[in-house]
């Protein structure tokens, strides 16, 4: 049976009450500098499902933090990115970026996109499918044409088609003439998403509409305007 040090103690309060340091200050404990103060505790430390509680809560809590506060768990998400060989924590310090404002959300996105966990990239995916900015389009485009995982291609094609400008269209277009019939069905649900428009199924009207061709639109059915309606 283990013997609780006061420095275990005191992380157990810390993590049950928040201490002066918030109801986060699990975390602390996975950048190397502050390890090096659980050298004698470490088997006393906080465990793998208490920092994924706090990640999680991080996730939640994360879009309402000050601007500075998003900063000073910034670090935190960076060194568990670096450090963490856990791929759910990796994961989920990845969604905890989706609610940041920090414009190096898209730096760290770039890091992870050849992390070794699939889970991993597909929520780099969800996240860059949150921001709106040139080079995050860009990153999707590039993980389409060059991911080698169908989950996380497929992940990437749905995280594209939320940004509605002229380059996420472009980026779909050589994924239309996929020989995998589900990467195509995708494609033209992320398109249709991103350009607003409904040209129907065939990935070749698309493919002639992104070349600049005139392509009619399809008159939507009264069942299709109800979907819309709700």
């Amino acid at each position: 049976m283990h013997r609780l040090t006061p420095l275990a103690i005191l992380a157990t309060c810390a993590l049950l009450a928040g201490c002066h340091d918030g109801p986060l200050f699990a975390l602390k404990t996975i950048n190397p500098v502050y390890r090096s103060q659980w050298a004698e505790d470490e088997k006393l430390g906080p465990t793998d499902a208490q920092r994924l509680e706090e990640l999680q809560r991080l996730v939640a809590s994360m879009p309402s933090l000050s601007d500075a506060d998003q900063e000073y768990w910034l670090k935190h998400i960076e060194a568990i990115l670096e450090n963490d060989k856990n791929p759910e924590m990796r994961t989920h310090a990845i969604r905890a970026l989706a609610g940041c404002r920090n414009s190096r959300v898209i730096d760290l996105c770039e890091t992870q996109m050849t992390d070794e966990s699939i889970k991993v990239r597909m929520a780099v995916c969800d996240v860059l499918g949150t921001r709106d900015e040139s080079r995050s389009t860009q990153l999707l485009a590039t993980t389409i044409g060059s991911e080698s995982n169908e989950d996380v291609q497929m992940a990437a094609i749905a995280a594209v088609g939320k940004h509605r400008s002229p380059e996420a269209a472009q980026a779909l277009k050589a994924s239309l003439r996929s020989r995998n019939p589900a990467v195509r069905v995708a494609c033209v649900e992320s398109l249709g998403q991103c350009t607003g428009k409904d040209l129907g199924d065939d990935p070749q009207v698309w493919v002639a509409y992104l070349d600049g061709k005139e392509v009619d639109e399809q008159k939507k059915s009264f069942t299709r305007q109800m979907q819309d309606l709700f």
